[in-house]
């Protein structure tokens, strides 16, 4: 069997994107003739972790040693590796277990000392690039440290005078003085930022402009915020307090150990350790941990607000359920109802995995494509926009003459420029979309194949194997409680819509009743196509369930 690995760090370009990774592998294994099984690290994980970092990586190379693997496709060495040790240990490995190796279309003789060389070389220099990015980040930020001037975002409480030197901002100091009082006071991290956020008192971000990106940890789902928006929380009360830089101590690791450096100090040093000491004391009368699993964990949202819900279990169930986040914040509790775990999972492992239902739903999918002509579609939509983005290239051409040629200025010609761009930007999005769709279409044979494969083995996998599964196949469950419309059952009722990971496929909604004693698949609304279970998001319109 053929393991294809895909990795993304933070620093690629769109070209190496995971959709294109997979694409060119699952190519390459048809091509070949070959079984595989995809090893998915998602974005943001370096290559320069070793296998215990990467877990899909840790994973593959176990099913090398079980030999369930006996091949091996990544992209380019760099999806693989950019540390010499985990190289030559991947390449002990494919040559102890006689696996073959492949960059991309091209075979690595691992065997052959003559043909490894440049991979050696390569593996050296990407350890070599990695290591010295590093120290050069290193010393600028110790550099900084050493003279006492700013670097990256400050600490809440500190700004710099014109010389880049790092001072006191007197109306920052003075909420960090309140936050440190009321933490020795006994008020939680959390109630903190509640009080903080019903004052209005402003965050480090709401001075800025433009827009921040948040990864999910778990879904590693993007979300875009402005800046201005960003809310005071618990995590960010409990970093001010342990941030020694408040009692005037900035710290920089460097090759020789932890540095110390000083700067201006907002607390004594034996009233910040006070403070420190309390919260981990509050920490310690938490009770004894009891470790949950939640199956749907970076899964489930809420449909009313879009936060991810969060799960909430005590050992004597009295409390056991998905909660919308935004319940953490007083102030920005948007009253979606929380919904039992046993409920929700049970909805989606055994009546939507087990039962068959979702392999339905995605056969039907690609089932009602072909019967719609859906690829002709696609590519006439995509030769369409080809032809407009080379008639939007030829014009961006000609501002540049009328640059050059002196007839409009710079300035006078800016608005036209990014008004070209935006448009531009706009087309490449569109045709990156419809190739997305036409893969997915084109390889739905491939998909459904290894969906089946999967769900063959669903009742011999652990707790972890079967979140992993959902997250392979689903984008996000979204939970949303009405109990305004009565449409279906008298109480009130959820209403769970259920997205999948493969584009332009429409979503699935249940209903259940609000005692969730009964549920059903949401009716397509009249003058749709009947026939099929799977609905398209269009449907919440129709209900009015926005």
């Amino acid at each position: 069997m053929l393991g294809i690995y895909v990795r993304l760090s933070q620093v690629d370009d769109s070209s190496n994107s995971i959709e294109n990774q997979l694409r060119q592998g699952k190519e390459f294994a048809k091509s070949k003739n070959l079984e595989y099984k995809v090893y998915d690290e998602g974005q943001g994980l370096s290559g320069g972790l070793g296998e215990e970092g990467r877990p899909m990586l840790n994973s593959l190379l176990n099913d090398v040693r079980n030999d369930i693997i006996t091949s091996i496709w990544v992209r380019d060495q760099s999806r693989l590796e950019r540390k010499t040790l985990l190289y030559l240990t991947i390449i002990d490995l494919c040559q102890e277990k006689e696996v073959k190796l492949f960059y991309g279309d091209k075979f690595v003789d691992v065997d052959n000392d003559e043909e490894m060389l440049p991979s050696n070389i390569i593996s050296l220099v990407n350890q070599m690039n990695r290591r010295k990015q590093g120290r050069l980040t290193k010393k600028a930020i110790n550099d900084n440290f050493k003279e006492s001037k700013s670097h990256g975002i400050l600490p809440y409480g500190f700004t710099s005078d014109e010389n880049r030197k790092l001072i006191i901002n007197g109306a920052e100091a003075a909420i960090v003085k309140r936050i440190y009082a009321m933490s020795l006071s006994g008020i939680g991290t959390s109630k903190i930022a509640e009080i903080l956020n019903s004052e209005d008192v402003s965050t480090r971000y709401n001075s800025m402009q433009g827009t921040i990106k948040i990864v999910d940890k778990h879904s590693k789902r993007v979300t875009v915020k402005k800046k201005s928006d960003i809310k005071w929380s618990g995590n960010t009360i409990r970093n001010i307090i342990r941030n020694p830089a408040y009692k005037g101590e900035r710290r920089s690791r460097i090759k020789t150990g932890l540095q110390h450096y000083p700067c201006p100090a907002i607390f004594e040093e034996n009233y910040w350790a006070d403070v420190n000491v309390n919260l981990h004391e509050n920490s310690n009368n938490s009770g004894k941990f009891v470790e949950h699993k939640y199956l749907l964990k970076g899964l489930i949202r809420c449909g009313k607000c879009g936060r991810n819900y969060y799960g909430r279990t005590r050992v004597n169930k009295k409390d056991n359920f998905y909660m919308c986040s935004s319940k953490r914040i007083k102030t920005e509790n948007c009253g979606n109802r929380s919904i039992n775990i046993g409920v929700i999972e049970d909805l989606i492992w055994t009546t939507f995995v087990e039962n068959g239902t979702m392999l339905e739903v995605i056969k039907n999918h690609f089932k009602q494509s072909k019967e719609d002509n859906t690829i002709n579609e696609l590519t006439e939509s995509k030769e369409q926009l080809q032809k407009d983005l080379a008639e939007v290239n030829k014009t961006f051409k000609r501002l540049i003459d009328l640059a050059l040629s002196g007839t409009f200025t710079d300035e006078e010609l800016k608005p036209k420029k990014k008004e070209i761009t935006t448009a531009k930007n706009d087309i490449e999005l569109k045709i990156k979309r419809i190739d997305e769709s036409l893969n997915s279409l084109l390889s739905s044979e491939s998909q459904i194949s290894d969906m089946e494969a999967d769900l063959a083995r669903i009742n011999n996998i652990t707790f972890e194997q079967k979140r992993e599964l959902l997250k392979r196949y689903l984008c996000d469950v979204m939970v949303r409680f009405r109990d305004d419309l009565n449409r279906f059952y008298v109480g009130g009722e959820y209403f769970v819509e259920i997205g999948f990971n493969m584009p332009n496929i429409d979503s699935f909604i249940y209903v259940l009743s609000r005692n969730y004693k009964e549920r059903t698949i949401m009716p397509k609304p009249e003058g749709h196509e009947v026939g099929t279970i799977y609905l398209n998001r269009d449907i919440f319109d129709y209900y009015k369930l926005k």
